[in-house]
Protein backbone atom coordinates (compact mmCIF):
# COMPACT_ATOMS: atom_id res chain seq x y z
CA UNK A 1 0.00 0.00 0.00
CA UNK A 2 1.70 3.42 -1.11
CA UNK A 3 1.77 5.97 1.93
CA UNK A 4 -0.24 9.24 1.29
CA UNK A 5 2.16 11.84 0.16
CA UNK A 6 3.20 14.41 2.80
CA UNK A 7 1.97 17.91 1.78
CA UNK A 8 4.08 20.80 2.09
CA UNK A 9 2.00 23.71 3.16
CA UNK A 10 4.90 26.39 2.63
CA UNK A 11 5.19 25.24 -0.90
CA UNK A 12 1.60 25.21 -1.37
CA UNK A 13 0.97 28.48 0.07
CA UNK A 14 4.19 29.99 -2.23
CA UNK A 15 2.50 28.30 -5.09
CA UNK A 16 -1.05 28.91 -4.93
CA UNK A 17 -2.66 30.76 -8.23
CA UNK A 18 -3.36 33.79 -6.37
CA UNK A 19 -1.48 36.16 -4.09
CA UNK A 20 -1.27 36.06 -0.64
CA UNK A 21 -0.12 38.53 2.06
CA UNK A 22 -0.55 39.13 5.97
CA UNK A 23 -0.59 42.76 7.61
CA UNK A 24 -0.42 43.98 11.15
CA UNK A 25 -3.29 45.90 12.95
CA UNK A 26 -1.07 48.82 12.07
CA UNK A 27 -1.13 47.77 8.22
CA UNK A 28 1.92 46.96 7.83
CA UNK A 29 2.71 43.54 5.55
CA UNK A 30 4.59 40.92 7.55
CA UNK A 31 4.47 37.94 5.45
CA UNK A 32 3.41 37.36 1.24
CA UNK A 33 3.63 34.18 -1.24
CA UNK A 34 5.78 34.03 -4.21
CA UNK A 35 2.74 34.71 -6.50
CA UNK A 36 2.45 38.06 -5.18
CA UNK A 37 6.09 38.69 -5.92
CA UNK A 38 5.56 37.67 -9.04
CA UNK A 39 2.30 39.78 -9.89
CA UNK A 40 4.05 43.17 -8.56
CA UNK A 41 7.72 42.23 -9.70
CA UNK A 42 9.01 43.25 -6.06
CA UNK A 43 11.72 41.37 -4.07
CA UNK A 44 10.25 39.45 -0.33
CA UNK A 45 12.84 41.82 1.34
CA UNK A 46 11.54 45.26 -0.41
CA UNK A 47 7.94 44.34 0.70
CA UNK A 48 8.43 42.54 3.79
CA UNK A 49 7.83 45.01 7.55
CA UNK A 50 8.45 47.79 4.10
CA UNK A 51 5.21 48.43 2.88
CA UNK A 52 1.82 48.54 3.74
CA UNK A 53 -1.15 47.11 1.56
CA UNK A 54 -2.03 50.77 0.38
CA UNK A 55 1.60 51.36 -1.20
CA UNK A 56 0.28 48.97 -4.11
CA UNK A 57 -2.74 51.07 -4.72
CA UNK A 58 -3.34 54.06 -7.10
CA UNK A 59 -4.65 57.51 -5.51
CA UNK A 60 -8.32 56.58 -5.86
CA UNK A 61 -7.73 53.22 -4.37
CA UNK A 62 -6.51 54.58 -1.38
CA UNK A 63 -9.32 56.69 -0.86
CA UNK A 64 -11.73 53.51 -1.33
CA UNK A 65 -9.67 51.62 1.04
CA UNK A 66 -9.68 54.34 3.57
CA UNK A 67 -13.37 55.48 3.13
CA UNK A 68 -15.06 52.31 2.25
CA UNK A 69 -12.89 48.93 2.71
CA UNK A 70 -11.28 49.61 5.90
CA UNK A 71 -14.60 50.37 7.71
CA UNK A 72 -16.28 47.22 6.72
CA UNK A 73 -13.54 45.08 7.28
CA UNK A 74 -13.85 46.32 10.86
CA UNK A 75 -17.10 46.69 11.41
CA UNK A 76 -17.71 43.12 10.17
CA UNK A 77 -14.14 41.23 9.99
CA UNK A 78 -13.94 40.32 6.38
CA UNK A 79 -14.91 41.65 2.89
CA UNK A 80 -15.18 40.28 -0.16
CA UNK A 81 -14.44 40.58 -3.79
CA UNK A 82 -13.63 44.10 -4.05
CA UNK A 83 -11.88 45.77 -7.33
CA UNK A 84 -8.73 47.55 -7.04
CA UNK A 85 -6.29 48.33 -9.75
CA UNK A 86 -3.14 47.27 -8.41
CA UNK A 87 0.90 49.06 -9.11
CA UNK A 88 3.51 46.92 -9.92
CA UNK A 89 7.22 47.97 -9.06
CA UNK A 90 7.59 49.53 -12.08
CA UNK A 91 4.72 51.86 -11.95
CA UNK A 92 2.21 49.60 -14.39
CA UNK A 93 -1.56 48.98 -13.58
CA UNK A 94 -3.58 45.46 -13.00
CA UNK A 95 -6.79 45.16 -11.84
CA UNK A 96 -7.53 42.45 -8.82
CA UNK A 97 -10.11 41.34 -6.80
CA UNK A 98 -9.15 41.40 -3.06
CA UNK A 99 -10.41 39.67 -0.31
CA UNK A 100 -9.63 39.89 3.11
CA UNK A 101 -10.67 38.71 6.70
CA UNK A 102 -9.31 39.65 10.03
CA UNK A 103 -7.36 36.59 11.83
CA UNK A 104 -7.98 36.43 16.03
CA UNK A 105 -6.51 33.98 18.47
CA UNK A 106 -8.34 31.33 20.26
CA UNK A 107 -9.58 33.97 23.03
CA UNK A 108 -10.60 36.35 20.45
CA UNK A 109 -7.86 38.56 20.36
CA UNK A 110 -6.31 40.13 17.03
CA UNK A 111 -3.47 38.27 15.17
CA UNK A 112 -2.69 39.64 11.57
CA UNK A 113 -4.99 40.14 8.50
CA UNK A 114 -5.06 38.20 6.09
CA UNK A 115 -5.41 39.81 2.03
CA UNK A 116 -6.40 37.30 -0.96
CA UNK A 117 -5.18 39.05 -4.33
CA UNK A 118 -7.03 37.70 -7.13
CA UNK A 119 -5.03 38.67 -10.47
CA UNK A 120 -8.50 39.29 -13.05
CA UNK A 121 -6.26 41.10 -16.32
CA UNK A 122 -7.18 37.79 -18.63
CA UNK A 123 -11.37 38.43 -16.85
CA UNK A 124 -11.11 42.02 -18.32
CA UNK A 125 -9.28 41.41 -21.09
CA UNK A 126 -12.48 39.03 -21.80
CA UNK A 127 -15.21 41.78 -20.47
CA UNK A 128 -13.23 43.99 -22.88
CA UNK A 129 -14.01 41.69 -25.74
CA UNK A 130 -17.81 41.05 -24.70
CA UNK A 131 -18.32 44.70 -24.55
CA UNK A 132 -16.69 45.28 -27.79
CA UNK A 133 -18.76 42.03 -29.21
CA UNK A 134 -21.94 44.03 -27.94
CA UNK A 135 -21.12 47.10 -28.96
CA UNK A 136 -20.42 45.78 -32.29
CA UNK A 137 -23.27 44.24 -32.06
CA UNK A 138 -25.42 46.92 -31.35
CA UNK A 139 -23.70 48.85 -34.18
CA UNK A 140 -24.95 46.09 -36.39
CA UNK A 141 -28.75 45.81 -35.15
CA UNK A 142 -28.78 49.76 -35.80
CA UNK A 143 -27.29 49.13 -39.01
CA UNK A 144 -30.13 46.77 -40.28
CA UNK A 145 -32.92 48.68 -38.22
CA UNK A 146 -31.59 51.71 -40.58
CA UNK A 147 -31.98 49.12 -43.55
CA UNK A 148 -35.27 48.20 -42.28
CA UNK A 149 -36.52 51.72 -42.38
CA UNK A 150 -34.94 52.60 -45.66
CA UNK A 151 -36.49 49.87 -47.24
CA UNK A 152 -39.55 50.57 -45.83
CA UNK A 153 -39.21 54.79 -47.01
CA UNK A 154 -37.92 53.21 -50.34
CA UNK A 155 -40.93 51.19 -50.69
CA UNK A 156 -43.40 54.12 -49.36
CA UNK A 157 -41.38 56.70 -51.82
CA UNK A 158 -41.75 53.88 -54.89
CA UNK A 159 -45.71 53.59 -54.07
CA UNK A 160 -45.97 57.80 -53.85
CA UNK A 161 -44.37 57.33 -57.22
CA UNK A 162 -46.56 55.40 -58.12
CA UNK A 163 -49.48 57.63 -57.02
CA UNK A 164 -48.68 60.48 -58.39
CA UNK A 165 -47.45 58.92 -62.02
CA UNK A 166 -51.28 57.60 -62.15
CA UNK A 167 -52.51 61.35 -60.56
CA UNK A 168 -50.43 62.70 -63.40
CA UNK A 169 -51.78 60.60 -66.04
CA UNK A 170 -55.27 61.69 -65.14
CA UNK A 171 -53.93 65.22 -64.73
CA UNK A 172 -52.64 65.57 -68.05
CA UNK A 173 -55.76 63.72 -69.78
CA UNK A 174 -57.93 66.68 -68.33
CA UNK A 175 -55.58 69.19 -69.79
CA UNK A 176 -55.81 68.08 -73.37
CA UNK A 177 -59.51 68.08 -72.79
CA UNK A 178 -59.12 71.77 -71.36
CA UNK A 179 -56.50 73.10 -74.18
CA UNK A 180 -59.31 71.56 -76.46
CA UNK A 181 -61.58 73.62 -74.96
CA UNK A 182 -59.33 77.13 -74.43
CA UNK A 183 -60.81 79.03 -77.48
CA UNK A 184 -64.27 78.33 -75.97
CA UNK A 185 -62.89 79.70 -72.49
CA UNK A 186 -61.78 82.62 -73.50
CA UNK A 187 -64.62 83.18 -75.62
CA UNK A 188 -67.19 82.35 -73.02
CA UNK A 189 -65.31 84.66 -70.10
CA UNK A 190 -65.06 87.98 -72.03
CA UNK A 191 -67.86 87.89 -74.02
CA UNK A 192 -70.23 89.03 -70.75
CA UNK A 193 -67.73 92.14 -69.88
CA UNK A 194 -67.47 93.48 -73.60
CA UNK A 195 -71.30 93.11 -73.39
CA UNK A 196 -71.22 94.81 -70.42
CA UNK A 197 -69.11 97.63 -71.72
CA UNK A 198 -71.64 98.11 -74.32
CA UNK A 199 -74.98 98.61 -71.99
CA UNK A 200 -72.36 101.23 -70.21
CA UNK A 201 -71.78 102.76 -73.28
CA UNK A 202 -75.81 103.11 -74.22
CA UNK A 203 -76.20 103.90 -70.18
CA UNK A 204 -73.65 107.01 -70.89
CA UNK A 205 -74.74 108.47 -74.49
CA UNK A 206 -78.57 108.57 -72.62
CA UNK A 207 -77.48 110.28 -69.97
CA UNK A 208 -78.26 114.37 -69.83
CA UNK A 209 -76.32 114.62 -66.81
CA UNK A 210 -72.92 115.60 -66.27
CA UNK A 211 -72.16 113.77 -63.03
CA UNK A 212 -73.66 110.78 -63.90
CA UNK A 213 -71.66 110.70 -67.50
CA UNK A 214 -68.55 111.00 -65.38
CA UNK A 215 -69.59 108.06 -63.45
CA UNK A 216 -70.05 105.79 -66.36
CA UNK A 217 -66.98 106.69 -67.78
CA UNK A 218 -64.96 105.91 -64.89
CA UNK A 219 -67.30 102.56 -64.36
CA UNK A 220 -65.72 101.74 -68.21
CA UNK A 221 -62.59 102.42 -67.29
CA UNK A 222 -62.81 100.18 -64.63
CA UNK A 223 -64.38 97.00 -66.31
CA UNK A 224 -61.82 97.87 -69.03
CA UNK A 225 -58.86 97.05 -65.79
CA UNK A 226 -60.92 94.04 -65.45
CA UNK A 227 -60.98 92.97 -68.17
CA UNK A 228 -57.57 93.33 -69.09
CA UNK A 229 -56.33 91.67 -66.45
CA UNK A 230 -58.59 88.99 -67.35
CA UNK A 231 -57.10 88.22 -70.57
CA UNK A 232 -53.86 88.62 -69.14
CA UNK A 233 -54.55 86.18 -66.82
CA UNK A 234 -56.42 83.52 -69.26
CA UNK A 235 -53.29 83.97 -71.40
CA UNK A 236 -50.93 83.07 -68.64
CA UNK A 237 -52.94 80.42 -67.40
CA UNK A 238 -52.84 79.10 -71.60
CA UNK A 239 -49.19 79.07 -71.04
CA UNK A 240 -49.12 77.16 -67.85
CA UNK A 241 -51.43 74.71 -69.21
CA UNK A 242 -48.76 74.23 -72.06
CA UNK A 243 -46.66 72.91 -69.29
CA UNK A 244 -48.83 71.03 -67.32
CA UNK A 245 -48.40 73.33 -64.29
CA UNK A 246 -51.40 75.26 -62.12
CA UNK A 247 -50.01 78.61 -60.17
CA UNK A 248 -51.62 78.81 -56.95
CA UNK A 249 -51.77 81.62 -54.51
CA UNK A 250 -53.02 83.07 -51.25
CA UNK A 251 -56.50 84.52 -53.07
CA UNK A 252 -59.15 86.51 -50.91
CA UNK A 253 -63.10 85.44 -52.04
CA UNK A 254 -63.98 89.21 -51.41
CA UNK A 255 -61.35 90.63 -53.51
CA UNK A 256 -62.52 88.21 -56.75
CA UNK A 257 -65.95 88.99 -55.80
CA UNK A 258 -65.48 92.59 -55.73
CA UNK A 259 -63.48 92.25 -58.92
CA UNK A 260 -66.44 90.42 -61.16
CA UNK A 261 -68.95 92.88 -60.13
CA UNK A 262 -66.97 95.41 -61.30
CA UNK A 263 -66.95 93.33 -64.98
CA UNK A 264 -70.74 93.11 -64.26
CA UNK A 265 -71.67 96.48 -63.60
CA UNK A 266 -73.89 96.79 -66.10
CA UNK A 267 -75.78 93.49 -65.51
CA UNK A 268 -76.08 94.19 -62.27
CA UNK A 269 -77.21 97.76 -62.89
CA UNK A 270 -80.39 96.87 -65.49
CA UNK A 271 -81.74 94.08 -63.36
CA UNK A 272 -80.86 95.47 -60.25
CA UNK A 273 -79.68 92.40 -58.76
CA UNK A 274 -78.49 92.25 -54.98
CA UNK A 275 -75.13 90.88 -54.52
CA UNK A 276 -74.81 89.88 -51.01
CA UNK A 277 -72.00 87.91 -49.33
CA UNK A 278 -70.68 85.89 -46.04
CA UNK A 279 -66.75 85.17 -46.02
CA UNK A 280 -66.50 85.61 -42.83
CA UNK A 281 -65.69 81.78 -41.63
CA UNK A 282 -63.60 81.40 -44.63
CA UNK A 283 -61.65 84.71 -45.72
CA UNK A 284 -59.24 83.04 -48.34
CA UNK A 285 -58.33 80.08 -49.90
CA UNK A 286 -54.67 78.84 -51.69
CA UNK A 287 -55.87 78.25 -55.34
CA UNK A 288 -55.50 79.20 -58.63
CA UNK A 289 -56.81 82.79 -59.64
CA UNK A 290 -57.74 81.73 -62.96
CA UNK A 291 -60.00 79.38 -61.77
CA UNK A 292 -61.42 80.68 -58.66
CA UNK A 293 -62.28 83.76 -60.68
CA UNK A 294 -63.84 81.81 -63.88
CA UNK A 295 -66.23 79.68 -61.72
CA UNK A 296 -67.11 82.54 -59.34
CA UNK A 297 -67.93 84.75 -62.67
CA UNK A 298 -69.76 81.72 -64.03
CA UNK A 299 -72.51 81.09 -61.42
CA UNK A 300 -72.68 85.17 -61.02
CA UNK A 301 -73.49 85.42 -64.98
CA UNK A 302 -75.66 82.45 -64.87
CA UNK A 303 -77.82 83.71 -61.21
CA UNK A 304 -78.37 87.06 -63.00
CA UNK A 305 -78.88 85.76 -66.97
CA UNK A 306 -81.81 83.15 -65.52
CA UNK A 307 -82.99 86.09 -62.96
CA UNK A 308 -86.98 85.39 -62.53
CA UNK A 309 -89.15 87.30 -64.64
CA UNK A 310 -90.96 89.45 -62.01
CA UNK A 311 -88.21 89.99 -59.27
CA UNK A 312 -84.97 91.52 -59.33
CA UNK A 313 -81.79 88.69 -58.53
CA UNK A 314 -81.05 87.98 -55.21
CA UNK A 315 -77.85 86.64 -55.12
CA UNK A 316 -75.73 85.54 -51.97
CA UNK A 317 -72.12 84.00 -51.58
CA UNK A 318 -71.08 82.30 -48.88
CA UNK A 319 -67.71 80.54 -47.45
CA UNK A 320 -67.48 77.86 -44.82
CA UNK A 321 -65.40 74.72 -43.64
CA UNK A 322 -65.89 71.15 -43.93
CA UNK A 323 -63.25 69.14 -42.24
CA UNK A 324 -60.59 68.53 -44.37
CA UNK A 325 -62.67 70.90 -47.28
CA UNK A 326 -63.59 74.79 -47.91
CA UNK A 327 -66.66 74.96 -49.39
CA UNK A 328 -68.37 78.17 -51.35
CA UNK A 329 -71.98 78.20 -52.17
CA UNK A 330 -73.96 80.32 -54.40
CA UNK A 331 -77.41 80.62 -54.22
CA UNK A 332 -80.31 82.49 -56.37
CA UNK A 333 -83.70 83.69 -56.26
CA UNK A 334 -84.30 82.68 -59.91
CA UNK A 335 -86.01 80.85 -62.24
CA UNK A 336 -84.46 77.17 -61.41
CA UNK A 337 -84.07 73.93 -63.05
CA UNK A 338 -85.85 71.01 -63.26
CA UNK A 339 -83.28 68.56 -62.01
CA UNK A 340 -85.27 65.48 -62.87
CA UNK A 341 -85.59 66.11 -66.17
CA UNK A 342 -82.13 67.72 -66.33
CA UNK A 343 -79.92 66.42 -63.28
CA UNK A 344 -77.48 64.31 -65.28
CA UNK A 345 -76.91 67.22 -68.33
CA UNK A 346 -76.49 70.05 -66.15
CA UNK A 347 -72.76 70.39 -66.42
CA UNK A 348 -72.40 69.31 -69.84
CA UNK A 349 -70.67 70.98 -73.05
CA UNK A 350 -73.60 73.08 -74.87
CA UNK A 351 -76.26 71.87 -72.57
CA UNK A 352 -78.64 74.97 -71.96
CA UNK A 353 -82.23 74.35 -69.96
CA UNK A 354 -84.01 78.21 -71.04
CA UNK A 355 -84.65 79.85 -73.70
CA UNK A 356 -82.13 82.02 -73.50
CA UNK A 357 -80.67 83.20 -77.28
CA UNK A 358 -77.28 84.14 -75.48
CA UNK A 359 -76.92 80.67 -73.56
CA UNK A 360 -74.23 78.62 -75.19
CA UNK A 361 -74.02 75.82 -72.77
CA UNK A 362 -69.99 76.31 -71.97
CA UNK A 363 -70.37 78.42 -68.29
CA UNK A 364 -70.98 75.32 -65.98
CA UNK A 365 -69.25 72.68 -68.04
CA UNK A 366 -66.08 74.73 -67.46
CA UNK A 367 -66.20 75.51 -64.27
CA UNK A 368 -66.71 71.62 -63.46
CA UNK A 369 -63.53 71.21 -65.75
CA UNK A 370 -61.47 73.89 -63.84
CA UNK A 371 -62.77 72.64 -60.23
CA UNK A 372 -62.05 69.22 -60.68
CA UNK A 373 -58.69 70.11 -62.44
CA UNK A 374 -57.81 70.82 -58.85
CA UNK A 375 -59.44 67.85 -57.33
CA UNK A 376 -62.54 69.74 -56.21
CA UNK A 377 -66.36 68.84 -57.10
CA UNK A 378 -69.41 70.73 -58.00
CA UNK A 379 -72.71 69.87 -57.36
CA UNK A 380 -75.95 72.02 -57.86
CA UNK A 381 -79.30 71.83 -55.79
CA UNK A 382 -82.18 73.57 -57.79
CA UNK A 383 -86.48 74.20 -57.26
CA UNK A 384 -88.04 75.39 -60.75
CA UNK A 385 -89.35 79.28 -60.10
CA UNK A 386 -87.63 79.20 -56.48
CA UNK A 387 -83.44 79.51 -57.24
CA UNK A 388 -80.57 77.44 -57.30
CA UNK A 389 -77.94 76.28 -55.16
CA UNK A 390 -74.39 75.69 -56.05
CA UNK A 391 -71.81 74.42 -54.20
CA UNK A 392 -68.42 73.80 -54.66
CA UNK A 393 -65.84 71.49 -52.71
CA UNK A 394 -62.45 72.95 -52.46
CA UNK A 395 -59.47 70.68 -51.44
CA UNK A 396 -58.12 72.64 -48.13
CA UNK A 397 -54.10 71.42 -48.64
CA UNK A 398 -53.58 71.68 -52.48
Amino acid sequence: MTNPPILDYKALYNAAPCGYFCTTSRGDIIELNETLLEFTNYEREDVVNKKQFRDFLTPGGKIFLETHFLPLLQFQGYVQEINFDFLRQDGTIFPVLVNAKIIKDDSGNYNFTLYTIVNISQRKSYEKELLKAKRDADDLTEKLSKSYQDLKLNAKLIQEQKSELETLNKYLKNKNSQLSDFAHIISHNLRSPVFNLHMLLDFYRESTEEEEKSMYINTIKQVAVQMDETLNELIDSLKIQEEFLITKEQLSFEDILEKITIMLTGDIKKTEAQITHDFSEVKTIVYSKVYLKSAMFNLLTNAIKYKAAHRAPKIHFKTFNAGDKIVLTVEDNGKGIDMKKHKNDLFGLNKTFHNNPDAKGMGLYMTKVQIEALGGKITADSEVNQGTTFKIVFRKNL
